[in-house]
């Protein structure tokens, strides 16, 4: 089953069957308070949703799961921000395992030799468990190698960020609210659209390949409008599309 657990009061994080992670922030402690009064009953139903619904994209999450909460009388999330970072885990975790098949060292003595238990290694290098640099180290000097910082392409993009230095970082936890839950729908979206182009401009979401942003209404209580989907290409250059399924309206 997907894993879900509170980080805080108004923040979730959940590792999902396939292995992903995101998190998912909230305005208020609503969804705690009832996930404490009533024996895990929100942690219980995410998880199911995910295990039900989640295909490995943010449109499920903002659709079936989210439209799913909300009929369990759920608070409805403000953001969702994936932990990229996996990726990563996976890559050292499969150098990991090809350096020690090189060597002809089992899994079992080599846990023993770096005095970790077997299942620990394993999940290492399997990409699902996120290593300590102190840990990493000594993995690596018992394989007679070192930790080392290796560029990656979007290094070579340093002076070009430079000169973007106006430009906003993205903050997950960012909400945006325009127009009204009254609005016309293409009022709404016009308003999107502009909303968008403001952002293509100002925001700064180089250091990742995609990022999804709802738009909400200034209403109380809000509803949302439209998910805006940037996404980045190998060249640097950023494209969005609007998402307009996955509205509460």
């Amino acid at each position: 089953m997907a894993k879900v657990e509170f980080i805080n009061t108004k923040r979730v994080r959940i590792e999902t069957i396939e292995g992903d992670i995101y998190d998912i922030g909230y305005s208020d402690q609503t969804n705690y308070q009832i996930n404490q009064k009533y024996d895990n009953h929100y942690i219980n139903v995410v998880s199911e949703l995910f295990d039900k619904y989640y295909d490995g994209t943010l449109q499920s999450i903002w659709g079936n799961i989210l439209r799913e909460m909300y009929r369990e009388n759920l608070s409805g999330f403000l953001w969702i921000s994936k932990d990229e970072s996996i990726h990563d885990r996976i890559e050292i975790g499969k150098k990991i395992k090809e350096l020690r098949q090189l060597q002809n060292l089992s899994a079992k003595d080599f846990a023993q030799k770096i005095g970790m238990d077997a299942g620990n290694l394993s999940r290492i290098e399997q990409g699902k468990f996120s290593v300590g640099l102190d840990t990493l180290n000594k993995i690596a000097r018992a394989l007679n190698t070192r930790i080392d910082f290796v560029p990656k392409d979007k290094f070579n993009n340093n002076l070009k960020n430079i000169n973007n230095m106006e430009k906003k970082m993205y903050n997950p936890e960012e909400t945006f609210s325009i127009g009204k839950n009254t609005d016309s729908f293409e009022k709404l979206e016009s308003l999107c659209k502009e909303e968008a182009e403001k952002l293509l401009n100002t925001l700064d979401i180089s250091d990742r390949p995609s990022v999804s942003i709802p738009f909400w209404t200034k209403d109380l209580p809000s509803e949302l409008i439209c998910v805006c989907n940037f996404t980045t290409n190998g060249k640097g250059k950023t494209k969005y599309n609007l998402d307009f399924s996955q509205s509460t309206l």
